[in-house]
């Protein structure tokens, strides 16, 4: 008996107490109420950002009171949500890529098609005079050439009838040794002076034949000058009209 008397003053005494912090705590809510009216304070809540898939990213509106729970510093804080926007991924990793590959595209095709070269380009420019010279001397090898007035031997230039002679005297002689080949004939020069010349050298004979040729390449050193010469006017006659009456002017003012 006694045992339950205490059981029941220990929890009338828990009540008790309970009541007491339950009346202290709503004496301080209406104080700080009070308070705050008296002086015009409003309390921000702090703010809180939240991502998206946090478990907080749900906005609550839940209102926090005191209660007879909380005392002292387990006061219940109020909080400002603010949710983070959702940032859209940048296209200009991919812009510039596309532009990559097309350029890329662009520089190989006119790499392919031969419209940019590394290293040096290949010259299509005509052969020099010099390699000119030495493809005739070994393509007229042998041969003895009559181009109007003019004769070579072996490709090159002799100087008329003496000149052939000089160079086929140390030579043994045969009818088959030289081949003749004529360009621009003229007739009587041909047959009466040339091959005249070699059939008594004996490097001729009547019956022999005689090759025609309309273009061997051969220039004769008269002739070479006379196409220089040739060229040289050609320039002066297409001269700009402006360039020859600025001479004609200086020439004047000299004089």
């Amino acid at each position: 008996m006694s045992d339950e008397l205490n059981k029941e003053e220990v929890i009338e005494a828990a009540e008790a107490v309970t009541e007491e912090k339950k009346e202290t705590a709503q004496s301080l809510n209406a104080e700080l109420k009070e308070f705050n009216k008296e002086h015009n304070v409003t309390l921000d809540s702090p703010l809180v950002v939240h991502k998206k898939g946090d478990y907080s990213y749900e906005e609550k509106t839940d209102d926090y009171e005191m209660n007879e729970t909380h005392t002292g510093e387990e006061r219940p804080t109020l909080k400002r949500h603010r949710f983070k926007k959702e940032k859209k991924k940048s296209k200009l990793p991919y812009v510039i890529i596309t532009l990559i590959v097309i350029l890329a595209a662009v520089f190989a095709a006119l790499y392919y098609t031969g419209n940019i070269t590394f290293g040096p380009k290949e010259t299509t420019t005509k052969p020099t005079t010099e390699s000119t010279t030495e493809d005739l001397l070994v393509k007229y090898k042998g041969t003895i050439v009559v181009k109007g007035t003019y004769i070579f031997v072996d490709g090159k230039e002799v100087n008329g009838i003496e000149g052939l002679q000089d160079a086929l005297k140390y030579e043994d002689p045969s009818p088959t040794a030289y081949e003749i080949i004529v360009e621009d004939e003229n007739t009587e020069f041909l047959n009466l002076e040339v091959l005249a010349l070699l059939e008594d050298m004996g490097f001729f004979k009547k019956g022999s034949q005689v090759t025609h040729l309309d273009k061997t390449g051969l220039m004769a050193a008269a002739e070479t000058t006379a196409a220089a010469d040739e060229v040289v006017s050609e320039t002066e006659t297409t001269r700009p009209e402006s360039e020859s009456t600025t001479q004609t002017t200086t020439t004047e003012k000299q004089e």
